[in-house]
């Protein structure tokens, strides 16, 4: 016999609670990561823009410092203070002159503009940049900014090397310009990532609360239904069928516990069928078929092939009552059924002439009765 181990058990609950729970998991580290992956994308956009507005900015200084005509590299702060106007995000300015090692600059002077910001090297100072990529130097020949972004005391800059020609000698222009707009941007959309960050941390701890909420309730509405289950079937196997199961559950739930009422009316019913067969096994086999006979001769035609029928069950060999429930349904033009009946007799008792005759008689009443139809 093939056994079927389908449904639904504690285990298989719990797997698919947790399946849901990793899905959860997985999407909030996901989303995330999209997050971080966006900040991170944006943030490159950002600087990249603003590394482009810094340069353009300090050549737009160059090219007004330019038309000032300065013909001494010590002048250049002085005409510097001359084109830059107060506020326009200028911090500071380093006039910076290439030695006689290229490697090295003395610096020709500088401009405070911001007081927060410490004044650079002091004139005549020679410095060198302890750097793998050397920007005074890169700086002679072309407009360099670069990308880190400094602060201090809540100031933030980037700085920005310029060339520049005056008197005939050539300079680098060291322009501290203010990028606090775009790390106060940056951070405001820091701040807005990690909160949203926490809003998802809290849907996702919501979200697995909820599922475990539900898996909880539904194994214990599980084990109660199961528990009142086996205390019922118990009862019903020691013959005690009063009892029913309370289908106010989940519909899959409910739905076994009505099964199982059925069921117990079944049994019901087919203890009150046995009781009346054991009522019928009172009265011998001689009662039924005289009585069915008796039935027969009042034309009560239905009973009596009824019991000519239940005779049949509990003896299917019977001669009389295979005979009799012929000659009923020979009555009720039955015809096809008759002969049946008739031929089944005469298998039993081939030796009575009785039957043949019968089976004759039937045959001429099923021939007449099919032409009259025709």
């Amino acid at each position: 016999m093939k056994v079927f181990k389908n449904g639904i058990s504690r285990r298989f609950v719990l797997v698919i609670s947790l399946v849901f729970t990793a899905i959860i998991l997985f999407l909030t580290f996901f989303f995330n990561y999209i997050l971080t992956e966006n900040y991170v994308l944006l943030r490159g956009v950002v600087l990249n823009n603003n590394e482009r507005l810094q340069r353009e900015r300090g050549q737009n200084i160059a090219t007004l410092l330019a038309a000032r005509q300065v013909r001494k590299g010590e002048r250049i702060p002085y005409a510097l203070r001359e084109v830059i106007s107060p506020g326009n995000g200028f911090l500071n300015v380093n006039v910076f002159s290439q030695t006689a090692d290229e490697n090295f600059f003395r610096v020709r002077g500088s401009l405070q503009l911001h007081p927060g910001i410490q004044p650079g090297p002091a004139v005549n100072t020679v410095v060198r940049e302890n750097r793998e990529i050397n920007y005074l130097k890169r700086g002679m020949f072309r407009t360099v900014v670069d990308p880190e972004i400094y602060s201090a005391g809540g100031v933030f800059w980037q700085n920005v090397y310029q060339p520049f020609t005056a008197g005939g000698s050539n300079y680098v222009l060291q322009f501290m310009i203010s990028a606090s707009r775009t790390m106060t941007a940056l951070g405001e959309y820091s701040d807005s990532m990690r909160r949203l960050k926490w809003y998802l941390i809290c849907i996702d701890i919501a979200a697995v609360i909820i599922v475990l909420f539900v898996v909880l309730h539904f194994m214990q509405n599980f084990s109660l239904l199961i528990g009142n289950l086996s205390r019922s079937m118990k009862k019903a196997s020691e013959g005690e069928f009063d009892v029913n199961m309370n289908a106010d559950a989940d519909r899959e739930l409910a739905e076994l516990a009505l099964s199982f009422n059925s069921l117990i009316e079944e049994m019901k019913g087919l203890r009150e069928k046995g009781k009346q067969f054991d009522e019928m096994e009172k009265f011998s086999m001689n009662d039924i078929f005289k009585t069915g006979v008796a039935y027969m001769k009042e034309e009560r035609l239905d009973e009596a092939v009824a019991l000519f029928r239940s005779l049949l069950i509990f003896n299917p060999e019977s001669f009389g009552g295979i005979f009799n429930l012929g000659v009923a349904y020979a009555k009720q033009r039955e015809y096809a059924l008759s002969l049946a009946m008739f031929t089944r007799a005469r298998e039993l008792n081939p030796e009575h002439e009785l039957t043949q005759s019968y089976i004759d008689k039937v045959q001429r009443l099923q021939a007449k009765y099919d032409s009259d139809r025709n």
